[in-house]
């Protein structure tokens, strides 16, 4: 479906935090199938483990500007796993092979022959996003712990990026399970990714603590630590369904900053997660999880809308006719885009997708698609007409759009 597809735009306004992939000894953990089982818990204390968090003040954002910064971070570290989707999503599928130009480790998975060392196998790009989702996710509890309180009818923008930040982390998980199989539940107390390697690595973690008294408390002003042992435990695809589904349904008030009406740019409503990207998640999820009821109720929240301007809003329509469909990859529609993640050179946002598939001088082509896939693309006939009485082809039609 169209609403479940994310679109990749050579343009972004999104910051790009720095760091490097980390130590690849963590994919090894994953793929040379080292699995612990664990004991299946209620979502509700699989998510919310008993853990008293608390924010040290030093810790505390001041402005809404901070938490603006950590929200673009979460989209940055977004971008640094598109390669890797595509790679390990669909090399490893039907509609994409190799060309005689790739790598070794891109033959690797085009071949199911998956070296631990193979650098667009590590793991380490989905521990950073969670360990930022989930830094950002404890940052808004503590400082607005509004943002958890179902009975509050007002809705800030706190709110919506408190639905913002689990929705990227619930992605984060969602994606990971379907390449990986398995993969370790980061705790919420764990919000650096040195945390998590060391979590990873072992077989359990001490984690420390801060507790903060205030006037009213038993021990004015003092701080103290106290530490909580994390047993380490990996879910597998339908443990993160139920688990996330469960939170996005009920933990969420809303979803989305409207940038725009800062800054004019209406772009922003399809460039971070809003109500009609959540409702794609939520039904994604549902459709993995074969739960076709499910899915249909938030697809069907977005392609019958209540208030509907654009009749032809998430609809191809007669902008599109002809080869006029390729409009949809050049810019920004927020009538056809639902999520777009952009990308700039100019900001040092840069992904290797042009370089592994264009054919064209100083491009690798590494990458082409199938023939499976070209033939479903090009031999499309239009206006062909079928006795359907008698089951009969009566005129093939023409040649579709190439």
């Amino acid at each position: 479906m169209v609403c479940s597809s994310i679109v990749m735009i050579n343009r972004t306004k999104f910051m790009r935090m720095s760091g490097k992939y980390g130590n690849l000894q963590l994919a090894k953990i994953l793929l040379t199938g080292v699995m612990f089982s664990f004991m299946l818990v209620s979502c509700e204390d699989f998510i919310n483990p008993d853990q008293s968090l608390i924010v040290e003040s030093s810790e505390m954002f001041d402005t809404w500007y901070e938490y603006r910064a950590a929200e673009m971070g979460l989209y940055a570290l977004q971008q640094d796993l598109v390669d890797q989707l595509v790679i390990l999503g669909e090399l490893r599928g039907d509609l994409l092979k190799t060309t005689e130009n790739a790598a070794p480790e891109l033959l690797e998975i085009n071949n199911f022959s998956i070296s631990p060392d193979n650098p667009y196998v590590s793991p380490y790009g989905f521990y950073r996003l969670i360990a930022a989702s989930n830094s950002l996710i404890r940052q808004l509890k503590f400082d607005h712990p509004e943002v958890t309180d179902s009975e509050e009818l007002s809705i800030s923008n706190y709110d919506r990026l408190y639905g913002e930040a689990l929705c990227m982390r619930a992605w984060a998980y969602f994606n990971a399970v379907r390449i990986y199989g398995k993969m370790p539940f980061i705790y919420e107390s764990l919000t650096s990714i040195e945390e998590i390697e060391e979590y990873v690595n072992t077989g359990k973690i001490i984690d420390d603590v801060d507790y903060i008294y205030g006037p009213d408390g038993a021990i004015a002003d003092t701080v103290y630590n106290d530490t909580v042992s994390l047993m380490k435990r990996f879910v597998d695809l339908e443990t993160v369904i139920d688990t996330f589904t469960y939170q996005l349904e009920n933990n969420i008030k809303a979803v989305g900053v409207n940038h725009s009406l800062i800054n004019g740019d209406n772009t922003w409503q399809a460039t971070v997660w809003t109500d009609y990207s959540y409702y794609c998640l939520l039904g994604e999820m549902y459709f993995y999880d074969q739960n076709y009821l499910g899915a249909l109720e938030y697809f069907n929240k977005i392609l019958y809308q209540e208030k509907l301007l654009d009749a032809a809003r998430f609809r191809l329509d007669s902008r599109f006719r002809n080869s006029n469909w390729k409009n949809i990859f050049s810019d920004i529609d927020i009538d056809e885009h639902i999520y777009t993640i952009w990308f700039d050179r100019s900001y040092e946002q840069t992904n290797s997708l042009q370089q592994l598939f264009s054919p064209f001088s100083k491009n690798l082509f590494m990458m082409q698609p199938t023939k499976f896939a070209v033939e479903g693309w090009e031999c499309i006939w239009d206006e062909m007409n079928v006795d359907e009485v008698n089951n009969r082809l009566i005129d093939p039609g023409t040649p579709g759009d190439y």
